[in-house]
């Protein structure tokens, strides 16, 4: 399960599908996961990994919807299985500026 959290202020603007995405070759390959659920304050994603397919990679759009500075927290992945293999990404500073103003 892979959980990431969305600072206030943000929202989720678009969930890509797996496979290529047109116009975004920069993405490669995402990875199809089992299900997907945005909220309002995370996105979740439930994959299950094997050796055929020992990783993955995602995408998802999101949109400042408020200038500022802001926290955005770390990724976590879990095994659900078990619960003692996870990882945990680091918390960043993004600033969002307001309009230029012409």
């Amino acid at each position: 399960m892979l959980i990431a959290g969305l600072p206030a202020g943000w929202e989720i603007a678009g969930r890509f599908p797996g496979g290529a995405v047109q116009g975004m070759d920069w993405l490669g390959t995402l990875a199809t996961p089992d299900s997907q659920a945005a909220a309002d304050d995370r996105y979740a994603a439930a994959l299950t990994l094997s050796a055929s397919q020992p990783g993955f990679r995602l995408a998802v759009m999101l949109r400042a919807v408020t200038p500022g500075s802001f926290d955005y927290p770390g990724m976590l992945l879990a095994d659900m299985y078990r619960p003692a293999i996870f990882a945990r990404q680091n918390t960043v500073r993004i600033t969002v500026l307001p309009p230029a103003v012409p």
